[in-house]
């Protein structure tokens, strides 16, 4: 599977977007596993997915700043990623409602390139995989705010 590709199928990204955001989303989550389940762990996502770092120097420095955050926000819940995800969303000048979407993608990611029991250990430091605690993000915020994403 192109995470990168299936994030712009979904969510109508450009290939530059949808590279930043599975380096933020993906980065983030293995910065949250080597701090949480240790490098050994991290390292699996690191053979299971070597274009990582490709799409980190697409990112640049703003998408390791982004993950960085997400990797390392104190008693991380889903809602909290999921609006962290909607800001990069909206930073890339796309619809942040986008970022309920983003979990499932990146979970079926996960699983054509790991074991189920890798993923179910990383799903443990990152509850947005599992997809419990569903928080649609609210979209009048964004709009309210700014008048919507940049165009």
């Amino acid at each position: 599977m192109d995470l990168p590709g299936a994030l712009s199928s979904r969510l109508g990204l450009s290939p530059d977007q949808s590279e930043v955001l599975a380096a933020v989303v993906v980065g983030g989550l293995r910065f949250r596993v080597a701090d949480e389940l240790g490098e050994p762990i991290a390292g699996r996502l690191d053979a299971a997915i070597p274009e990582l770092q490709r799409w980190q120097r697409a990112g640049g420095l703003a998408a390791e700043i982004d993950a960085q955050r997400l990797a390392w926000q104190q008693n991380s819940r889903q809602s909290r990623d999921i609006a962290l995800i909607a800001e990069v969303l909206y930073g890339l000048g796309a619809e942040p409602a986008g970022a309920d979407l983003v979990p499932d993608v990146v979970r079926a990611f996960l699983e054509d390139r790991l074991e189920p029991r890798t993923v179910k250990r990383l799903a443990q430091v990152a509850p947005f995989l599992t997809g419990s605690e569903a928080t649609p993000v609210p979209t009048s915020r964004w709009r309210v705010a700014s008048g919507g994403p940049p165009k």
